[in-house]
């Protein structure tokens, strides 16, 4: 279950909309400046969760997307001042930066890596958030509707290799600190 709109830990805030159930993350980079990974569904309500807890569309200054699926991007438009990234093969009709698999773009401090994790979606990747907060998207999904299960799992256990990994963040079942045991299922 997605969790609902707050600071999960210090500097990392969970953004819930509720049709479908998703979240959609925010990272603290800056006194006022945030990164999203992902963008939820709805607009409308993406920004009222965002007023909540005092946090501006306009201070969101990149987003970076796991997948194309609209529960990912449908709120894309409100944030006006961020740049857009993504994995390599994901069809946006908006500017956006393709980041190569193990890429890493570095944010006032925070170094954001990007992790090729096809098999929910072929363009589906990870983030790796200063080597300690992965957030997956669907990447972990067991889901009728996941396009290439055999390379999901080969993508779970590139995952399962990453050391140092505190947190797991996911966009319809929460979060946890039990990484190994959620990597090996």
């Amino acid at each position: 279950m997605p969790q609902p709109t707050g600071e999960l830990i210090p500097g990392i805030y969970a953004i819930r909309n509720n049709m479908p159930f998703v979240n959609f993350f925010l990272v603290r980079v800056d006194e006022n400046k945030y990164i999203a990974i992902d963008a939820g569904i709805d607009s409308t309500q993406s920004l009222n969760e965002l007023n909540k807890i005092n946090i501006f569309a306009n201070n969101v200054v990149a987003v970076f997307l796991t997948h194309a699926h609209f529960d990912h991007i449908g709120s894309l438009s409100i944030f006006i001042n961020a740049n857009v990234f993504s994995g390599n093969t994901t069809l946006l009709d908006i500017p956006h930066q393709i980041m190569a698999d193990g890429e890493i773009m570095e944010i006032s401090g925070v170094f954001i890596k990007c992790i090729y994790t096809p098999g929910h979606t072929k363009d589906s990747v990870s983030y790796l958030i200063n080597e300690k907060y992965l957030f997956v998207g669907d990447s972990l999904v067991n889901h009728p509707n996941n396009e290439d299960n055999e390379q999901k799992k080969h993508s779970i256990e590139k995952l399962a290799n990453i050391d140092g990994i505190e947190y797991i963040f996911t966009a319809h079942h929460g979060f946890t600190r039990n990484v190994r045991r959620t990597l090996s299922q």
